[in-house]
């Protein structure tokens, strides 16, 4: 019986040295450097984490400047949910910058996508630190199917971080995966804005049935008005254009959201003009 038992003792032993060097296990740490950014913009106190490799991009340097990247964009959701109250879908998320102040804007849930790991890491971290309850934040693209693609984080000559501006390329990058706005079932989305660096077209086609459903206020940066046709399939007009968002309607909603956009325009204009007078000075 001892015997037996010493033999067995010695196979597990044998087998247990075997599985050990099958592999080889190391402790590392995941870090992603980043700068913390912690100021009040009308009476909304806010902490963003910014990241290092991405720290020059437009977003970034505002942020850590203590001020709002595209403001008039930030101006205007609280008046578009005045208008129509619901969800709002947010995505190009970033490092999170606008989340803040979209989750105090909007009376519903944010719906927020950010593809590229590092920035929706960060992007999780304002989550958490500023208690955004309402936001639900995916580490995914929007698209016209469930599935995968591939994204450009960096740039090809010289290898500068793209930050925001990453794009969506279904054939190189860095894999993410990739779902349509349709597969969340909403039935409540008042406002849509998609920042996808011409992806939002594709993420449009995703949207159909949404759209139909709930005829949300669409805001897409799509500079190149590349979804504008899908946008006139779907009973959308354009109602105008503000820095980085073209803003869609249906036509019962058309003559508010036009009165609304006209007056964030001239604000911005006003602003332009404020900047010059103090370079010029």
């Amino acid at each position: 019986m001892l015997t037996r038992l010493k033999e067995h003792l010695a196979y597990w032993l044998l087998l247990a040295t075997k599985r050990k060097r099958r592999s080889t296990v190391t402790k590392a740490e995941y870090r992603i450097p980043h700068y913390t950014s912690t100021f009040e913009v009308d009476g909304l106190a806010q902490t963003h984490f910014v990241p290092v490799e991405a720290s020059t991009r437009p977003a970034s340097n505002s942020i850590l400047r203590g001020v709002y990247y595209e403001k008039a964009t930030h101006d205007l959701l609280p008046k578009l949910f005045a208008l129509r109250s619901g969800d709002l879908i947010h995505a190009g998320t970033f490092f999170g910058d606008m989340l803040p102040s979209f989750a105090a804007s909007c009376p519903g849930d944010v719906w927020a996508f950010e593809p590229v790991l590092e920035s929706y890491v960060l992007a999780r971290k304002c989550v958490n630190a500023n208690d955004l309850q309402s936001v639900h934040l995916f580490n995914s693209g929007l698209s016209d199917r469930l599935g995968g693609s591939g994204i450009m984080t960096h740039h090809e000559v010289g290898g500068e971080h793209m930050g925001g501006g990453s794009r969506i390329n279904r054939r190189t990058g860095t894999q993410i995966t990739t779902v349509p706005i349709d597969s969340l079932g909403l039935t409540n989305l008042a406002v849509l804005q998609l920042d996808l660096e011409g992806h939002e077209r594709t993420a449009m086609v995703g949207a159909r049935e949404t759209v139909a459903r709930c005829r949300p206020i669409v805001m897409l940066e799509d500079q190149r008005m590349k979804a504008a046709d899908l946008m006139t399939e779907y009973g959308y007009a354009h109602v105008g254009e503000l820095p980085s968002q073209n803003i869609w309607a249906t036509p019962e909603d058309f003559d508010a959201v036009a009165a609304l956009v006209s007056e964030a325009a001239v604000q911005v204009e006003a602003r332009r003009a404020q900047r010059a007078g103090k370079v010029s000075k």
